[in-house]
């Protein structure tokens, strides 16, 4: 449960930076907040099927 919700955790805080990144012009917050994104649904999926 606790990989769900810090996945979660990690695409809200993608989709803020890349938000953040698209207004300022900057494409490295963009990278980092996809990469962040990303991150986010695969620890989610791993955490869905994990036992703990």
């Amino acid at each position: 449960m606790k990989k769900i919700l810090f996945g979660i955790a990690l695409i809200l805080f993608g989709f803020n930076m890349t938000y953040v990144g698209t207004i300022s012009g900057e494409g490295l917050f963009e990278l980092l907040g996809l990469g962040c994104s990303f991150v986010g649904i695969l620890l989610s999926i791993v955490g869905l099927f994990s036992k703990e």
